[in-house]
């Protein structure tokens, strides 16, 4: 086995074989020919045909071009995205704002399926009325940051996929401190209109795609949910909201996540007199699961 390749496997570790492959300055992968069995051996597989592999004077098989490795996890995902699309989701960086009911059922069907590098920002540490609705929450996680729990969560879907938790709560006064520019796909999970329009407005004037979760407090119906413009969204509260203030910074047309279900009208502190969303287990996942599913398609199809 080549000293580069043994050195790799060293330092990533024998379920980032596909990294190892890499290893050199930039040329062409070469593979020995007994690592095509080892591959298999880890459960990894060449999407590349074995036509297009040639012998080396060194007695290497070297590809003919570029070739992609696939983790058999990610195998009945290559189905419908093919090759190509499994690249894409390898390769794009994503990043989750809000890692709370909807934020963390996102970030998991971002890792299974194949997105290579996720960053997750939130400055919450789990509760135990999280436990009713968020991924993150167990009784073993009370007390911990949020974006810790996910962190940890993605590294066990996918070893592979390079994850960044950052805690931070995103606010107007400190949005300059992070490049959206660096991401391929934005997903607003965050709770504050302020830190919302914000994230809007500076993805935008970044050139980067993004989504955004509106109400998802309050509902019962998970069936009610739709990917919508927001200048032709109706009956939910913060959308009406959302697109007076986007409006007001010059953004017609988001996209969105919002409910046409009326939501319910409850108070759940009456002593202290707060209007705090009641919430099941049910409603918030499917925002979450939606979201991702339109971010992986637009990458997986070449348009983020």
């Amino acid at each position: 086995m080549p000293e580069g390749f043994q050195r790799a496997m060293r330092q990533t570790g024998a379920v980032n074989v596909r990294k190892a492959l890499w290893w050199g300055d930039g040329a062409k992968p070469h593979i020995p020919k007994c690592l095509i069995l080892f591959l298999e051996m880890f459960g990894l597989g060449l999407t590349t045909p074995l036509s297009e592999f040639v012998q080396n004077s060194d007695g290497l098989i070297c590809c003919k071009k570029d070739c992609f490795i696939m983790d058999d996890r990610f195998v009945r995902t290559a189905l419908i995205f093919g090759e190509d699309g499994m690249r894409r989701l390898s390769d794009a960086r994503v990043a989750v704002f809000g890692v709370g009911g909807v934020g963390g059922h996102l970030v998991q069907a971002l890792a299974r399926a194949g997105v290579g590098h996720i960053t997750v920002i939130d400055d919450d540490v789990v509760s135990v009325s999280n436990i009713n609705r968020q991924a993150v929450a167990m009784d073993s996680t009370v007390g911990r940051p949020k974006v810790e729990v996910i962190a940890e969560q993605v590294r066990d879907i996918n070893p592979a996929c390079e994850v960044t938790p950052l805690r931070l709560f995103y606010t107007p006064e400190n949005a300059e401190t992070l490049d959206l520019a660096r991401f391929d796909a934005i997903a607003d999970c965050i709770d504050t209109v302020k830190a919302k329009v914000t994230l809007i407005c500076r993805a935008k004037e970044a050139g980067v795609y993004a989504i955004s979760a509106m109400g998802a407090g309050n509902k019962l119906d998970p069936t009610r949910f739709e990917v919508a413009d927001i200048a032709k969204t109706s009956v939910c509260p913060l959308c009406r909201v959302m697109r007076t203030q986007l409006k007001k910074r010059g953004v017609a047309h988001h996209t969105v996540v919002y409910s046409t279900e009326e939501p319910l009208k409850i108070v759940a502190d009456e002593q202290n007199g707060r209007h705090a969303p009641g919430s099941v287990s049910f409603v918030p996942p499917v925002v979450g699961l939606i979201m991702a599913g339109e971010i992986i398609k637009t990458i997986a199809r070449g348009n983020a």
